[in-house]
């Protein structure tokens, strides 16, 4: 009888202190999950703080070790990071995304080990140039992204106390190494900038053949940094594209973006052609569709669709609230019929119906200038489908000709009767036709003649 009741006590003790050693582990195990994913949506100083509260005992465990090294990472010191995320592995060879996370770490921080350093005004912003001759963009860059940074404040409700690097690289092979994404990916899409790691990743303006607007674009990586924060990561791969871009030139005052030319003519076309992308199509990345032509087209797709959604969403705190929703853990369907009283299915026919049934700008105006690196293409030519007539084409390649063997004159005739054949304002003749005036030194008729195109 002792034994019996003897064998029944230790057993109901067994059962009681692994009944609360569960329940302490899984109270630790929330606990670091609960900082992994505030890393993951940019909240690092709520992450910081999380981490300070964890026992002391818990912080030696290999998995609060691994998020450290995460979160130094993401707060740029990526020596530290090195350190504790091998410290972490050490005690867990297991760990495959550990070791991937390690590796990446090891190879971003060497390979930009030689950037130039400059600091921001404020302490807001550290800039690294792969080349010394690109650090004049500064000055500019902390400006507009200062300004950027206190506009999406506004939107968001809160500018996060944390510094924000930013990288300024030479070259597609560099941005490739840095983002993960494939050399083919970037060429073929026209990428040009990436937020990955709580930071701006950007290629020099120098890297392509004509530049692009930089400006915009750090405006609109920062943007989704907000965007990540916002919704706690939950927003779908087409509402962050869409309202990073809508809100890419808050910078200099413009309240929602507008749909470029070229942007406004390809929605324009595909709609009308029934060939629209799917929302689907656009995860995990726009950098994995097949094109530059289809990337801009995704582009001017999300920015028209957010639009719409932010102006059915208006009363109700539009696109900021949302992506509230979203991090407060509602559904995409219940957070838009919150906002708007309408789910994304028939939002989405709604806004079709509305791009398909007018005109988004005259064919005649838009010319879609591509994205060219000088150390590779930028995928296949595009094809506006209404391009110069054969015709038009046979006057400007003589005016080409006799402009080239000093006959300006007629030179400019010829670019004439291209422009009487396919109208006024078409970029390709307008610019040779406008050097025509120039060399005859007719400038007050050039200036005429160019401004209406500048103006597009």
């Amino acid at each position: 009888m002792k034994s019996w009741f003897a064998r029944a006590l230790c057993a109901f003790l067994m059962l009681l202190c692994f009944g609360r050693s569960r329940e302490a582990f899984g109270g630790e195990a929330d606990q670091l999950s609960a900082i992994e994913r505030e890393i993951g949506a940019w909240r690092l100083e709520e992450a910081r703080a999380l981490l300070a509260r964890v026992p002391v005992d818990v912080r030696k465990s290999p998995r609060a070790k691994f998020l450290e090294g995460k979160l130094l990472f993401f707060e740029g010191d990526g020596d530290a990071a090195l350190e504790a995320l091998r410290g972490a592995i050490q005690e867990a060879r297991t760990q495959l995304d550990w070791k991937q996370l390690r590796d990446r770490v090891e190879s971003f921080t060497e390979s930009t080990r030689g950037f130039t350093v400059v600091e921001g005004k404020g302490g807001r912003f550290r800039y690294r140039f792969e080349d010394a001759s690109d650090t004049l963009l500064a000055s500019y860059a902390d400006r507009a992204l200062k300004a950027q940074m206190d506009a999406l404040g506004g939107v968001f409700g809160n500018v996060p106390r944390v510094r924000v690097e930013v990288l300024f690289l030479s070259d597609v092979k560099t941005l490739a190494a840095l983002s993960g994404l494939l050399v083919e990916q970037i060429e073929r899409t026209g990428t040009v900038g990436v937020s990955k790691y709580g930071r701006i990743m950007v290629l020099t303006p120098r890297a392509l053949d004509s530049g692009y607007p930089w400006l915009d674009t750090l405006g609109h990586e920062l943007a989704h940094l907000f965007i990540s924060r916002a919704s706690r990561d939950e927003a779908q791969i087409w509402l962050h594209e869409g309202t990073a871009k809508m809100l890419e030139g808050l910078w200099r005052g413009r309240k929602s973006g507008e749909l470029s030319p070229e942007e406004a003519y390809l929605l324009d076309r595909a709609a009308r052609e029934h060939r629209l992308i799917p929302l689907r199509s656009f995860h995990p990345s726009i950098a994995a569709l097949p094109n530059q032509e289809d990337a801009e087209l995704a582009y001017a797709q999300v920015l028209s669709f957010v639009r719409y959604l932010d102006a059915k969403a208006a009363g109700s705190g539009g696109i900021a609230k949302l992506l509230s929703l979203l991090g407060e853990g509602m559904s995409l369907d219940a957070a838009l019929e919150s906002v708007t009283k309408f789910n994304l299915r028939r939002l989405y026919l709604w806004w079709e119906q509305e791009v398909s049934g007018r005109r988004q700008t005259p064919v005649s105006v838009v010319f879609l200038m591509q994205r060219r690196f000088k150390h590779g293409a930028a995928g296949d030519e595009v094809s506006l489908g209404g391009a110069l007539s054969e015709e038009a084409q046979r006057h400007v390649r003589l005016g080409d000709l006799l402009r080239l063997r000093g006959h300006v004159g007629p030179a400019v005739e010829e670019y004439r009767r291209a422009q009487k054949i396919e109208g006024e304002n078409i970029p390709e003749i307008v610019e040779r036709l406008g050097g025509g005036l120039i060399d005859q030194r007719r400038f007050a008729d050039a200036a005429a003649l160019l401004a209406p195109v500048v103006a597009l």
